[in-house]
């Protein structure tokens, strides 16, 4: 592991990832993982209207009891509107 100039250890690829999504994310939403913090869409959700300013309020109005209908939705609109294509899950393990 590599260090930065004050010393401290440098971040994984992985952290850099998260870091920057948590800076794409209200501050009221603590991402801390890649598991459990995406069970509901809501963090998808805001990473998409984060991406697409002003055209993608509605996350804010789900429910953690629709969590696949949410997820699912997130991400046709990621794929459809920015071109993203959904990942499998075994790159981030």
């Amino acid at each position: 592991m590599q260090e930065r100039l004050d010393g401290k250890p440098e971040d994984t690829p992985k952290q850099k990832l998260l870091n920057w999504i948590r800076s794409k994310l209200p501050q009221s939403m603590p991402l801390t993982n890649f598991t459990s913090d995406w069970n509901d869409g809501d963090a998808l959700g805001a990473l998409v209207s984060a991406l697409l300013p002003g055209d993608f309020p509605k996350w804010k109005q789900w429910t953690p009891a629709n969590a696949l209908e949410n997820t699912q939705i997130a991400m046709q609109i990621a794929e459809d509107r920015l071109g993203i294509v959904p990942l499998n899950i075994q790159f981030f393990e």
